[in-house]
């Protein structure tokens, strides 16, 4: 008997694979699929563009501390 590996075929069954097989996933039409991604990237597009607002916000907010602490001394 050898020990079981991740890689070992066929993988065992679990509880969350005995659901799957039991539900399967609800097939959406051809638009509803491609309006999924469209939005998908929007949201991450709009995930980038926040995180690089804050680091501007947040750059900006230094250098506004750095300006004063250099004019205060």
């Amino acid at each position: 008997m050898t020990a079981r590996h991740e890689w070992d075929w066929p993988p065992e069954r679990t509880r969350i694979a005995e659901l799957s097989f039991r539900f399967p996933a609800r097939r959406k039409s051809g638009r509803g699929r491609f309006a999924d991604g469209f939005f998908r990237v929007v949201k991450t597009c709009l995930k980038v563009a926040a995180g690089i607002i804050l680091v501007s916000v947040m750059a900006g907010a230094i250098w506004i501390m750095v300006t004063a602490i250099k004019a205060w001394t």
